[in-house]
């Protein structure tokens, strides 16, 4: 056997709701010519940590991207043969892709190639105050309620954004020597923000398990999250969301992730995302 890899790209075309991951909806498999099998990520056929992986978890907008690298360990028959990249859409039926120009694998007539793209739209609705078009100001401080785990139910706190957004990439280096450098075309931004706690039922509180801290690309339109790829390391003044207040006390610190210089420079955006309630956006500049 030999580990065999795929570029892949992903874009959402369309949507009724935003941001989205393929994840649970889709399954990228192989098609082995030789063995006529279907090869998926079952533990004998695991490529372990791959470089440029897909992260198949990762959320876009409409007009977004999700790229990497698709890899299984397959036998070197079927390699030679020519892969075949098999999308399964769960209810949808599956598709099948030739990962090797030229290779001429016979395929019967059930396994097709995907259609012509379809044109991106966007679902409406996205123009009120704190959406993506319309992100709160910077320094605007934006009320929010936590009503999913325990004892955050119903737990009202004011969000702001306290300064512009920066690419933080040398202080990140400086405060750790085990810190890695960012990717090849990637920032570590950061973000200062404060956490103040307005009401709760129960005090004290912490806001870790009901709220999502994250940034939106407006370049690549990717929600951007503390996945591996995206981790700026040990962050200087670190945004510490187990921290517990009381009703007036605050939480203050720097939200940081790795992320594309074209995003930087477009303006990225802070989203919290309520996880029950609705998505909103502050801007950091």
């Amino acid at each position: 056997e030999l580990f065999y890899g795929v570029p892949v790209t992903l874009t959402l075309n369309g949507a009724g709701k935003e941001p989205l991951s393929p994840l649970f909806n889709v399954s990228l498999e192989y098609f082995g010519p030789s063995t006529l099998e279907i090869v998926d990520l079952g533990f004998d056929e695991s490529c372990g940590v791959t470089p440029n992986e897909l992260d198949l978890l990762k959320e876009v907008f409409v007009g977004g991207s999700i790229t990497g690298t698709v890899c299984y360990a397959v036998e070197a028959a079927d390699a030679e043969a020519g892969i075949m990249l098999t999308v399964d859409e769960i209810e949808a039926g599956r598709i099948f892709v030739a990962t090797v120009p030229g290779v001429g694998v016979a395929a019967p007539a059930d396994r097709t190639a995907p259609g012509d793209p379809i044109t991106t739209v966007p679902p409406a609705g996205d123009e009120g105050a704190g959406s993506r078009s319309a992100p709160h100001p910077l320094g605007t401080p934006v009320e929010i309620t936590l009503d999913t785990f325990g004892d955050s139910d119903g737990s009202t706190w004011t969000v702001s954004v306290d300064g512009p957004g920066a690419d933080i990439t040398q202080a990140v280096l400086a405060e750790n020597a085990f810190n890695d450098t960012p990717e090849e075309g990637k920032v570590f931004y950061g973000v200062p923000i404060t956490l103040t706690l307005d009401g709760a039922g129960k005090e004290p509180l912490s806001p870790l398990f009901s709220i999502s801290l994250e940034f939106f690309g407006p370049s690549t339109l990717e929600i951007i999250d503390v996945g591996f790829d995206e981790s700026c390391g040990v962050t200087p003044n670190e945004l510490d969301l187990l921290k517990e207040v009381f009703v007036g006390g605050s939480i203050s610190g720097t939200v940081c992730y790795s992320v594309t210089v074209a995003d930087a420079d477009a303006g990225i955006l802070l989203t919290l995302d309520e996880i029950e309630g609705d998505r909103i956006f502050l801007a950091t500049r």
